[in-house]
């Protein structure tokens, strides 16, 4: 779940302008089988970026034996915010 919330959470952030973040708002993991393997991949799809909300679609492969298995499918939304100045 969390590798699927982090990669949506990037997807999002690489639609959004100068000055704008995101922050998932609601999360949704379907855990299809277990993750047994040597390499877990995710990838996310950004559905819809709007002046507000951010929609994204990941799934999550893992590798085994010379193929792949999708483990989980995950829905994500987030809201768009102001960036925070950097503290340092």
């Amino acid at each position: 779940m969390t590798l699927a919330d982090h990669t949506c959470g990037g997807a999002a952030a690489s639609t959004m302008p100068e000055g704008k973040d995101v922050v998932t708002v609601e999360n949704k993991v379907s855990f299809l089988r277990p993750a047994t393997g040597k390499h877990m991949i995710c990838r996310a799809t950004v559905l819809r970026s709007g002046r507000t909300l951010v929609f994204v679609e990941a799934e999550i492969v893992v590798g085994r034996d010379g193929t792949t298995a999708v483990v989980a499918k995950a829905s994500s939304t987030l809201a768009v915010i102001p960036r925070r100045p950097s503290t340092n």
